[in-house]
């Protein structure tokens, strides 16, 4: 039994977007301003559950092809390691995209057109017919521009009240903001990959093309990040300042370790990943106090 629930757990991942996840869904969420309640967490449930089915999908879809290479790889695939068998991840799947399905539906309409893009991108990443993955940049695009802007944009429609202005800056700044982490994370990766899949040549050939991209997707991002954040104040200052407070805690430690030894092997500091953390940490303080507020009151 629990052999069994520990190959679900590898089957979900849930560790490699629970933040993702809850980031940007609390993002869309308190940038509407409105008070938290049960579409708060009703929509997370959604978009976990919709995020959830692209990974158990991905892990079907790359079953074949993993057993090949990860036979007995314990955090691997699970139905490649012959943990689950395939028809355990195909139930899972279809399970995970009716519940997100469900919970979408009852947040309205624009947030159910949200939820199933985001479901479309997971289900077109890795299906045989067309598999973004394996299309240069445009794998990127799905992780971001494709999979966190839905995700955000479920977050904020599923609230009773929100102001459509509001997305002007928010909006690309998520965009702008994902793509570049992503694309960080990606080039950071490919040592670890040996001889690169053929969707990595553009990231290897047109290194400094793809440089300057991310510096512009870069700079756009943190302009209109600081009109949202700052001018617009989307949500309030304080969890703002207290976004970038927890981000210099998460990144200055390995930024000041890799500084000290420049000789020495470390693993750079996934950027987007402890900024996501950070995000998190702020909005769910920003929810607490919230809560704090109202029962003293």
């Amino acid at each position: 039994m629990k052999k069994t629930l520990l190959a679900y757990y590898h089957l979900l991942r849930p560790r490699e977007y629970l933040f993702f996840t809850l980031t940007y869904t609390l993002l869309g969420a308190a940038a509407t301003q409105s008070p938290f309640g049960w579409r708060w967490l009703l929509v997370f449930l959604a978009n976990f559950f919709a995020v959830a089915f692209a990974f158990v999908f991905n892990q079907v879809t790359d079953a074949p092809l993993d057993a090949l290479s990860e036979k007995s790889s314990p955090n691997g695939n699970p139905i490649a390691s012959g943990e689950l068998p395939l028809a355990a991840g195909q139930i899972s799947a279809v399970c995970l995209l009716g519940i997100s399905i469900i919970l979408y539906a009852f947040l309205g309409w624009k947030t159910l057109l949200a939820g199933l893009l985001t479901l479309a991108i997971g289900a077109l990443y890795s299906w045989g017919g067309l598999r973004l993955k394996g299309i240069a940049l445009l794998d990127l695009s799905a992780h971001c521009w494709l999979l966190a802007t839905p995700v955000f944009l479920a977050g904020f429609f599923a609230q009773k009240s929100y102001n459509s202005s509001t997305l002007t800056f928010l909006l690309p700044f998520v965009l702008f903001i994902s793509f570049f982490g992503q694309l960080t994370h990606e080039s950071r990766n490919l040592p670890k990959l040996g001889l690169a899949l053929p969707r990595h040549s553009v990231l290897i050939h047109q290194r400094s093309r793809v440089h300057l991209l991310m510096m512009i997707f870069l700079s756009i991002g943190s302009i209109c990040g600081l009109i949202a954040l700052f001018i617009q104040q989307v949500i309030p200052i304080w969890v703002t300042f207290l976004w970038f407070l927890l981000s210099c805690i998460l990144i200055l430690p390995s930024l000041i370790r890799t500084a000290r030894n420049p000789n020495t092997f470390y693993p750079q500091p996934a950027l987007h990943i402890e900024l996501e953390k950070a995000a998190a940490y702020a909005l769910i303080a920003n929810i607490l106090a919230e809560i704090l507020i109202r029962i003293i009151h």
